[in-house]
Parts: structure tokens; C-alpha cells; sequence
């Protein structure tokens, strides 16, 4: 006897006897499910409330003779199904609920992955143009983009306990090519990535690490006596030597800066000194939390009020603004957008990034731009925000959607049914944002994301991207994508993901638990 799933989505079981000299029409059949009888035919439709139970096939088969034979089957039934989608700038991996990998996008972005086991993974974690992938047996696997030509194959990476990568900031003409930093069981850190990340290895107590964090091209470990061990490229952070690191709490970052919290709410910053990494002009005192974009940074004191530093055109100069009463900050790549506690919203930084809280157009004809303002529009019930690199969209309490910035990249939202949203996603030109209903709507740049009425986006539970493209995970565990499609999306322009459809999606999967055949 053989059990098969068949039908669609592989949800009805199908009990096949083999048997040569029996009487087809005498055969009988008994489904039970935890002692219940199901079903007396030769087949089962499954329902969600079936997998990962027992299930217990009876049949009894006749022959000429009239001689009756009997046999059974305990089986148990998964579906497996994506569980979470991973992204780099420019690909996408999906782990499934076996632990098995499916990975799709640009080619130099999954380069080296078909040549890999990728079952039994527990974790994929990623920086803006690689993976790594933590197996059961905690061995790591790596696969992506060149790394300056250091080879992650020729490093020993074996009994790893905690993976760390640098900032996955998407903006590919800021950073390096990306580095991971493995901790090992024996106390050892493993760094590989960029020429800064040369695959050097330096010995730590395990126990003493708290946390790693990183720019584009470097690491900064925060230790249990709150000091810090940096190492990379200087420019990003790397060489913190010319500060004291000294009873520190948090560490934050940039691509290129870093910027630690002592236990008394003063900062400390180091690494590049034009984007943030020289604070020396501003008092930052009681900060509770910082912020940053690409080029600088900002800080939420423990009364509300708001320090910035940086580049002074992308948000660094926040003179003009009346930051009080703020809550969160957000922040594109070269504006910030501040929520106040009454629910209103406050911008600052460079214009065209929706610093002035206006929409851009922009004429390449006459290369005139035009800011219409949506100001009076942000005055109250701002619950959220969410940003492109040139755009902001802000989610209020009634479910409805605000936008500003440059309007080719997601800052006009004007026509679009915007209601009832929950939350807003975002790739670098383009949003999607899920209702309620677990519909999609999606706006920027077409080619890129901001256009998706060749799919039909329902039932959709969580939404990915890469730089150009978004994958939406279904609640049946299907996936869809769709936007620029070397960078991953399933467009007109192709579609990457067609290449490994039918390793995405959902399957069942039987298991034989026990049988009386041999």
C-alpha cells in the first residue's frame, strides 16, 4: 500500500494497493484521525486541522479464492510551506518549513547557491549583497556577491553561536560589498566580507559580548563592562581609538558612523566625520534613543526634544524645525520626518527627499521641480511612517495614507484607494501597502515595484523586497513577486522568480509513522 498526495495543493491523501491477484472492487478502506473514523474510501480530503496529527490507514484487500488479507498504515502529514523570506539588494531566499532554502534574483546576487546543501537551515541572515545560512549543526553556509575576493569557503565555519553582518543599507554607492562577523563556540571571530574584511580572526571571551553592531564596513562589539571592540574599514567606524568607549549602553549606526549611548545618556561618535562621525559641534545629553540616515544623525532626548548632526543639507541641521514632544523618528536618505506625541509630524532635511513635507515633481524637460505641500495634512492622527529613498508615506489611526517627497518614487499617492491599510512596506523607488482585506496596493516607480495590476495581490500576510523588487508571502505559504526582475521580482521585464516556482510553492509532505508491511 502506498499513500500519495494528489489533487490540488497536494491536499488529498490517496491510498494506492498493490496487489495483483486482488479483487479490485472488493477493496476496503478505513481513515482514522486520533481514533475517529474520516473516511471509507480510498481517498481523504485533508483539512488545516490534519497536519501534524496521526493518521491511520486500514485496508482490507480479497482475492479469487476468497481469501482476505489485511494491512495498515500510521502516517503523519506536514505542509511545507515558505515561513520567511530574507533579502539582499538584489535577491531573495525563502526558508521553508523543512529547512530547506529556494533562492531567486540577480544572478551575482545568489552566486554559489546551486552548489549548495541548503537543507536543515535554522537561520538566513543577510547584509546588502550576501547570505549566510546557520545550519542545524551549526555549521554556516555562504553564498552572493564577489567579496573583494576573499574566499568564505576557506575559513573554518563550524560550531558558529551567533552570526552578525554589516548594515544592510541598501544604498550600494555608500557602502562595501558587505561582511558577516561569526562568533564561535570557542570564542573566536571570524570576520570576512570586504578588503576591510579580510577574513581575520580574533579571540573573545563568549560570554563577554552583549551585542555587534555595524556600519557598511565595520563592526563594534558591545561588551558585557560596557566597553567596545571595533574592527574594519576606519573610515566606517572601524578605528575607534581617537574616542573613549566607556560604560556604554547602545550603539547605533549609519552606513558609515557609529554612535554610542553611555548609562548617563551621552554620546559618543566615531568613523566617517562628514556623515555623523564628529559630534563635537552639538551637547548630547540624557539621549534615550538615535536615529540616522546616510548622512546623519539624529537624537531623541528624554524630554522629546531632538539633537542633529551630519551633513547639515540631508538632516544634520534641524535648526528651522520646532522638534519638542517628539516620540519617533524616521528617517529616507536624505530627509528625516518626526512623529510628536499629539500625532503630528515634523520634516526636515533635503527638500527633494520630502524635507519640507511637500511633493516633487519634476520636469526633465525644463529640469524645474515643484513642491506642493501637504503640511496641513500631517497636523494629527500619525500612528506611522514609512520611507523609499526619496519618500515618505505616513499610516494614520483611521487606516487612510499620507505621502510626500519626490513623486516618481512613491511620493504621490494621489487616486489610489488608500484605505483601511495596516501596515506599509517599501523597496528603495516603491510602496505596498497591505489592507485589512490582505489585498496590496502599490505606488512609485512602475518598473520597480510600483506597479503591480498585471498580479493579483490577495490574501497576502506579509510583504519582502529587494532594492527594485517586493515578494509577497500569502497566508497559504505561496509567494508572489513582482518589480525590476534581476533584482528578484516576477514582471513584465521577465521574472526571476518563474525559475523556481514550483520549489516555492506549498507541498505536503507524508511521513510513515508505522506499518505491518514489510
Amino acid at each position: 500500500m502506498d499513500i500519495t498526495s494528489v489533487g490540488p495543493d497536494d491536499l488529498t491523501l490517496q491510498a494506492t494497493i498493490n496487489c495483483n491477484e486482488c479483487l479490485t472492487d472488493k477493496h476496503q478502506y478505513r481513515w482514522f484521525i486520533e481514533d475517529v473514523l474520516v473516511s471509507e474510501t480510498s481517498n481523504y480530503q485533508l483539512t488545516s486541522n490534519d497536519f501534524d496529527k496521526q493518521i491511520r490507514t486500514e485496508v482490507t484487500v480479497n482475492n479469487h479464492e476468497n481469501l482476505t488479507d489485511k494491512a495498515y498504515q500510521v502516517i503523519t502529514v506536514s505542509k511545507n510551506k515558505v515561513i520567511e523570506i530574507y533579502s539582499t539588494r538584489g535577491a531573495f531566499a525563502a526558508l521553508k518549513s523543512n529547512g530547506s532554502v529556494v533562492t531567486w534574483g540577480g544572478n551575482i546576487f545568489i552566486d554559489g547557491s546551486d552548489e549548495l546543501d541548503l537543507n536543515n537551515i535554522k537561520e538566513v541572515y543577510t547584509n546588502q549583497n550576501n547570505f549566510s545560512a546557520l545550519k542545524a549543526d551549526n555549521s554556516l553556509v555562504t553564498w552572493g556577491y564577489n567579496y573583494d575576493d576573499v574566499d568564505s569557503n576557506a575559513l573554518d565555519l563550524s560550531n558558529v553561536i551567533n552570526v552578525y553582518s554589516t548594515l544592510q543599507s541598501h544604498y550600494g554607492y555608500l557602502g562595501h560589498d558587505g561582511g558577516f562577523t561569526v562568533l564561535k563556540a570557542d570564542g573566536s571571530l571570524v570576520t570576512w566580507g570586504s578588503i576591510y574584511l579580510d577574513g581575520t580572526s580574533q579571540s573573545i571571551e563568549v560570554d563577554s559580548i552583549t551585542e555587534v553592531y555595524s556600519t557598511d564596513g565595520a563592526f563594534a562589539a558591545l561588551k558585557t563592562d560596557g566597553s567596545v571592540d571595533t574592527w574594519g574599514d576606519k573610515d566606517f567606524g572601524g578605528d575607534s581609538s581617537n574616542v573613549t568607549l566607556q560604560n556604554i549602553v547602545k550603539i547605533y549606526s549609519s552606513p558609515s558612523a557609529f554612535a554610542a549611548i553611555d548609562d548617563e545618556g551621552s554620546v559618543v561618535t566615531w568613523g566617517n566625520k562628514n556623515f555623523g562621525g564628529d559630534s563635537s559641534n552639538v551637547t548630547l545629553e540624557d539621549v534615550v534613543k538615535i536615529y540616522s540616515n546616510p548622512y546623519a544623525f539624529a537624537a531623541l532626548k528624554i524630554d522629546g526634544s531632538v539633537i542633529t548632526w551630519g551633513h547639515s543639507d540631508y538632516g544634520g541641521d534641524s535648526s528651522k524645525v520646532d522638534l519638542t514632544n517628539t516620540v519617533e523618528i524616521y528617517s529616507n536618505f536624505g530627509a528625516f520626518a518626526a512623529l510628536k506625541a499629539d500625532g503630528s509630524v515634523v520634516t526636515w532635511g533635503y527638500n527633494n527627499f520630502g524635507g519640507n513635507s511637500s511633493v516633487v515633481t519634476y520636469n526633465a524637460i525644463t529640469e524645474e521641480k515643484n513642491y506642493r505641500s501637504i503640511s496641513n495634512e500631517l497636523t494629527s492622527d500619525v500612528i506611522g511612517i514609512y520611507s523609499t529613498s526619496w519618500a515618505f508615506a505616513a499610516l494614520k489611526n483611521n487606516g487612510s495614507v499620507i505621502t510626500w517627497g519626490h513623486s516618481d518614487y512613491g511620493g504621490d499617492s494621489n487616486g489610489l484607494e488608500l484605505h483601511n491599510v495596516e501596515s506599509i512596506y517599501s523597496n528603495r523607488n516603491a510602496f505596498a501597502a497591505l489592507k485589512n482585506d490582505g489585498s496590496v496596493v502599490t505606488w512609485g516607480k512602475d518598473s520597480m515595484g510600483g506597479d503591480s495590476s498585471y498580479i493579483e495581490l490577495t490574501d497576502i500576510a506579509k510583504v519582502y523586497s529587494t532594492s527594485y523588487a517586493f515578494a509577497a508571502l500569502k497566508n497559504d505559504g505561496s509567494v508572489i513577486t513582482w518589480g525590476y526582475s534581476i533584482f528578484g521580482g516576477d514582471s513584465i521585464y521577465g521574472g526571476d522568480s518563474s525559475a523556481v516556482a514550483e520549489d516555492l510553492r506549498p507541498s505536503v509532505e507524508i511521513i510513515l509513522v508505522e506499518t505491518d508491511l514489510l
